[in-house]
């Protein structure tokens, strides 16, 4: 435990006061939970670490879930009462920032200069793993740094900036009797020196970013449990491209994760769940479980051995679990054509091509003079029997995807 900065004189007279501080080392680049609650002067802040360490992007995937990172019953009993879970005038949010320069080419974490963590309040419960608010937008250049040198300055205000910060989670907690406070942009709920001071720090994030306690949990976030506060965060930049850095959507949030907080003060990140980048082909042949070797996955497979390649039953509809040979197209004599008729699924349509062909000796396949259907459902392609050669004429359905 780092020593106190009180003296024994000092601290006499803080445990004389509501509020109690147990650490003030909050490092730049940091997360930091702050709690409100109106016609309070109390807010504590919790430190939850480098906040790119709750970046969700990082290498293509999605962090993992951090429960019970941090607890604060006895923090947030001391500084608002035992029933500060279900207060509707207690309010959370958070934010974290590197630094405010517009020209700073230093990439930290992964993060370039003005790179913003800003929680946003959750509008219910919805799918844990998505965010359920609406995503921050900064306007400018000037707001992004108006911004990030608001949150520097309550995050700095405890500080010994430059202060590294121990490695893991551990709590970092403080109560403020006379907080500045500026994570507020709901009310004016803070004090400062006898004076309300409203928060309009955040004015340039559109207002929302703290949720309001209520009496009743919030609902249920998975391997979180049920939480009493549920927040989303998001991750802002002003610039990509930068070396090293870990590109974003310029100057709107991009949602990373929630931030909960149970009835007994236990803080939690439920990670989100990454935007998928698999192709229409691999989302189909996941879903079927059946198929579990890497090889039987790919498009030219057949693990049910019926003749037709996983990438064919792809766009035929057809189960590449079960052989069913009479699931490819069907070829007919109509008239002065070869009648090619097949069903088209619409998954496959805009993602792969199908095109029906024709030979005369198996060998050299052509597409000239027919017109295969791009759309979905039900086709059929006539190809003239004119384009025999000693009363042979083949057909083929070839598929392939980009």
């Amino acid at each position: 435990m780092k020593p106190s900065l009180f003296t024994a004189a000092a601290l006499s007279l803080a445990l004389a006061l509501p509020a109690v501080a147990t650490n003030t080392h909050f490092a730049t680049g940091d997360l930091l939970l702050t709690f409100q609650k109106v016609g309070s002067t109390n807010t504590v802040y919790a430190d939850l670490g480098s906040a790119s360490s709750f970046r969700g992007a990082t290498a293509g995937t999605y962090a993992s879930n951090k429960l019970n990172i941090v607890d604060l019953n006895a923090t947030l009993t001391s500084a608002f009462g035992a029933s500060w879970a279900s207060d509707p005038n207690v309010y959370v949010g958070a934010a974290g920032v590197y630094n405010v320069s517009s020209t700073s080419s230093v990439v930290v974490n992964g993060d370039a200069s003005r790179t913003l963590y800003v929680s946003a309040a959750r509008n219910a419960v919805g799918s844990v793993g998505s965010s359920n608010s609406s995503a921050p937008t900064v306007g400018s250049n000037t707001d992004m740094t108006g911004a990030a040198a608001a949150i520097l300055t309550q995050n700095n205000i405890f500080g010994d900036v430059g202060t590294s910060f121990p490695t893991g989670y551990d709590a970092q907690l403080i109560i403020s009797p006379t907080s500045v406070s500026q994570i507020d942009d709901k009310q004016p709920v803070t004090t400062f020196n006898g004076s309300n001071f409203q928060g309009t720090a955040f004015g340039v994030f559109g207002g929302g970013i703290q949720q309001q306690g209520d009496a009743s949990a919030f609902g249920n976030f998975g391997s979180a449990g049920t939480v009493e506060f549920a927040l989303d965060l998001y991750r802002i930049v002003a610039v990509n491209g930068k070396a090293n850095e870990i590109d974003g959507t310029l100057r709107t949030g991009d949602f990373q994760g929630t931030i909960t907080i149970n009835s007994s003060g236990k803080v939690s990140f439920v990670a989100g769940i990454a935007a998928s980048t698999a192709t229409p082909f691999e989302s189909w042949i996941a879903g079927y479980t059946t198929i579990t070797a890497t090889a039987d996955k790919a498009s030219a497979a057949d693990p049910d051995g019926d003749g037709l390649s996983n990438l064919t039953e792809f766009v035929l509809g057809g189960n590449p679990s079960v052989s069913n040979p009479s699931a490819g197209p069907a070829a007919v004599i109509s008239g002065n054509n070869l009648a090619v008729s097949f069903t088209r699924s619409a998954a496959s349509v805009g993602n792969t091509t199908a095109v029906v062909q024709y030979s005369t000796d198996l060998s050299t396949w052509l597409a000239t003079d027919v017109t295969t259907p791009t759309t979905s459902g039900a086709q059929t392609v006539n190809v003239p029997t004119s384009k025999a050669s000693n009363g042979k004429l083949f057909t083929r359905l070839k598929v392939t995807q980009p």
